[in-house]
């Protein structure tokens, strides 16, 4: 089943906060971070830098997490991700980032608030790199006293992070959005998944920057985001859960599609609700 529509455009202008969570660990050395810088950099110009309707921010992460004060021109970002200070190393720990980005977004949402802005009005986007699995927690020492990962608990740690994340979201009242990122044969799929509204995944290195670049660059030109609820006939079933939230491009418009099991003796009307900021806005 397609849907398609077009959300009405009436009231005032939509505020956007980004924030981007970057994977700094030891694996992310050498080329494949100068890609992901590349594709940080060729999307923050000066022109989005001084956007009035438009809040981004960065966070690095490897076993801890780190905000990077964006300068004042875009072209110092690119000297600045590629210092000592910001060089690749250590675990990943999706808890580290995803504690400091929703403070990240809270701080930037109430700057927002604190000019007027009606949380209905703001939408919250996040989009998380990674290449490898959660490594934060560590099991028992083992030979030579090495302590290795725990690789079960580590993921089940990276998995109530993105819980917590995701329903500090749900409650600002904003329209929300997560996307996850994911390079390499060392990342889990199954739970890049199951912490984003919208995963990707990028085989290649020589097209990160170009898949990444594009990824931020969708999220920054969507008119915001939305939520589905359906209303369904007698003998008729979702065939998989509905996304928390789904982009609008440029224009305003959805188009995504759904996919029904249906009894023979299936009949009536399907009816959608299209909610943002949790206001129905299109039936």
């Amino acid at each position: 089943c397609s849907l398609r529509g077009e959300l009405p455009r009436d009231g005032p202008k939509r505020h956007k906060v980004l924030a981007v969570a970057l994977d700094r660990s030891g694996s992310m050395a050498g080329s494949m971070w100068r890609r992901v810088v590349e594709a940080v950099v060729g999307v923050v110009t000066d022109a989005l830098l001084e956007d009035p309707h438009v809040s981004i921010a960065l966070v690095v992460y490897n076993d801890q997490a780190q905000e990077v004060r964006l300068p004042r021109k875009a072209a110092e970002l690119q000297e600045m991700l590629l210092s000592r200070d910001y060089a690749p190393q250590g675990g990943t720990s999706f808890k580290a980032a995803f504690e400091l980005t929703w403070r990240v977004l809270k701080r930037e949402l109430n700057r927002q608030v604190s000019a007027g802005t009606s949380p209905q009005n703001v939408d919250l986007a996040t989009l998380v790199f990674t290449d490898g699995e959660d490594t934060s927690v560590k099991g028992p020492a083992g030979q030579y006293g090495v302590r290795l990962v725990d690789k079960d608990a580590s993921a089940m740690a990276a998995r109530a992070a993105g819980d917590r994340f995701r329903e500090a979201l749900r409650g600002t009242g904003c329209s929300t959005y997560l996307c996850v990122a994911a390079f390499g044969a060392d990342h889990s799929p199954d739970q890049c998944q199951y912490l984003s509204d919208r995963y990707y995944y990028i085989n290649r290195g020589e097209v990160l920057a170009e898949v990444l670049a594009g990824g931020l660059g969708a999220l920054l030109s969507s008119a915001g985001q939305c939520s589905l609820r359906l209303h369904l006939p007698p003998g008729a079933t979702l065939e998989e859960p509905l996304p928390e939230s789904l982009p609008l491009d440029a224009c305003g418009c959805l188009d995504h599609h759904v996919w029904l099991r249906t009894e023979d003796s299936c009949s009536g009307v399907l009816k959608v609700d299209v909610e943002v900021g949790g206001a129905v806005v299109l039936q």
